[in-house]
């Protein structure tokens, strides 16, 4: 039987990762909705099929009523689950359904880390810009003493101009260019040692007028 269980929920799995409706609808009565997976940080369904870039099963959660307040593990939510890939759908998404999520949007994980954090750190730039625009507060620091403005000048885009457009956005938001991380860091350093052209010229002509 527990064999049976565990090759149940493997099934279940790749149904999220390869966004099998079918597979969810026929078997619902098989699982509960907000089944967390113990091998997976304690993701529930929702975080492992959000945090799936490949995956479009999160639809079929979020609309059957699926947890949205969980927290994994790791100390990580909805928010940060999105922002493993750069569509700015899967936002848009949450807050016609779920408005009142939104207030979770700063919560940090046991590493200090916000969404805002964690989209920044993987890449997705899209997403990074619609957090800000939505309320994700540019001044929270990690348990690093990083902010949002020290990682757009410490994780670098595919693309650096994107770099650029971040920290033009965080500056706008009232990002301090001259707030230190527990290390010393400026976000000026960070961006020198990236070989940020842009950034460095934007931020030195702000520093040092």
């Amino acid at each position: 039987m527990r064999q049976m269980n565990q090759n149940f929920y493997e099934n279940l799995k790749n149904a999220l990762c390869n966004s099998d409706i079918d597979f969810l609808q026929t078997y619902r009565d098989k699982y509960d909705i907000n089944h967390c997976f113990a091998d997976e940080d304690n993701d529930n369904l929702l975080l492992y099929a959000m945090s799936d870039k490949g995956s479009s099963a999160y639809k079929y959660l979020l609309e059957n009523g699926a947890d949205i307040g969980h927290i994994n593990a790791l100390g990580e939510g909805i928010w940060h689950s999105m922002a493993f890939c750069d569509e700015v759908s899967r936002v848009e998404l949450l807050l016609s359904l779920y408005p009142h999520s939104l207030h979770s949007i700063n919560h940090q994980n046991k590493e200090g880390f916000t969404p805002l954090h964690y989209a920044i750190m993987f890449g997705n730039v899209n997403v990074a810009m619609r957090y800000v625009d939505i309320g994700a507060d540019v001044f929270v620091a990690d348990n690093e003493g990083c902010e949002a403005l020290h990682f757009a000048c410490l994780f670098v885009f595919a693309n650096h101009i994107d770099n650029l457009r971040l920290t033009k956005k965080l500056i706008q938001k009232g990002s301090n260019p001259l707030s230190k991380t527990k290390k010393g860091n400026y976000p000026l350093a960070l961006a020198i040692n990236n070989d940020l052209t842009e950034v460095v010229k934007y931020l030195y002509a702000i520093v040092y007028g």
